[in-house]
């Protein structure tokens, strides 16, 4: 039964690389990268193939070595609404087709085609264009393959910017309030002594 990628561990999505790159790579040599005994590598690729994760072990071959020196994807423009189960029967009878996918927009299915030469690539085009469900086709052919990856899991998201911390400003601290000047005391005031009344006079 097919999973999604979301049910795959750290440990699981590195062994699927692994194998993409080397299917023939011993459990030892997997359990060094992952950092695990071989038996225990080999518990997890058994469950990666009862899960349906992993569905066979196959060789990377050069379409060149074998004879197919010219690829080309082909658009094929159906009639009315063609069932994708119609195209699908159509398009698997072409030892030719390496791939085929519905898609959105005007056009309804692209096919990747390898072949001989030029000349079978045309045969194989004018082949799909008599299929009765077709109406036209579009073809581009490939100049030079730059990138063809395994099916592997995808990359690791980078971990999220951390966001700068709030800053937070000091409490406002009230300017201390000036002191009072101090009071200059005053000298008390030096009383005057009172002079003593004068003396009754008195007759001679």
């Amino acid at each position: 039964m097919p999973t999604y990628s979301g049910d795959l561990d750290p440990i699981d999505e590195a062994l699927l690389r692994e194998l993409a790159v080397d299917a023939r790579a011993s459990y030892a040599d997997l359990g060094a990268v992952v950092s695990l005994s071989a038996p225990a590598v080999k518990r997890r690729v058994d469950r990666l193939r009862e899960r349906g994760v992993v569905r066979g072990f196959t060789v990377l071959l050069d379409p060149a070595a074998l004879g197919w020196a010219t690829e080309a994807f082909v658009e094929l423009f159906c009639h009315g609404s063609t069932s994708p189960a119609t195209m699908r029967s159509a398009v698997e009878r072409y030892p030719e087709v390496v791939a085929a996918s519905t898609v959105t927009g005007d056009v309804d299915l692209v096919v990747q085609v390898r072949a001989r030469d030029m000349r079978h690539l045309e045969q194989v085009v004018e082949r799909l264009a008599a299929e009765p469900f077709v109406s036209r086709t579009r073809s581009t052919v490939v100049l030079s393959a730059l990138v063809r990856r395994p099916d592997v899991p995808p990359p690791p998201e980078p971990p999220a910017p951390r966001q700068p911390a709030a800053s937070v400003s000091p409490p406002r601290r009230r300017p201390p309030r000036p002191r009072p000047s101090p009071r200059r005391l005053r000298s008390p005031r030096r009383r005057r002594p009172r002079r003593p009344p004068p003396a009754p006079r008195t007759g001679s």
